[in-house]
């Protein structure tokens, strides 16, 4: 069974408020769903996010063993050539 759990934030970037309220939908959903359930992110979505705010969500979501993280740096590499 699939759940969607909605982290996009339309802002244009990934403030400090945003980030907050993204890990505290997945520590919400973990709680509910507890250890037994995989939670997988996708990031490919937001083409705003950079590499650098990826790997800080990233690292704020570690204590909620998620299986994967999945990003698409491309987009972003590709508006830096």
């Amino acid at each position: 069974m699939h759940q969607h759990l909605d982290l996009a934030h339309r802002c244009g970037t990934l403030d400090k408020f945003a980030y907050k309220r993204s890990v505290r939908k997945v520590a919400a959903l973990r709680a509910a769903v507890g250890d037994e359930m995989d939670i997988m992110i996708d990031l490919h979505g937001p083409p705003w996010m950079t590499p650098g705010d990826a790997a800080q969500l990233a690292r704020a979501l570690e204590p909620y063993h998620l299986l994967f993280i999945e990003g698409n740096i491309i987009q972003y590499l590709q508006k830096k050539v």
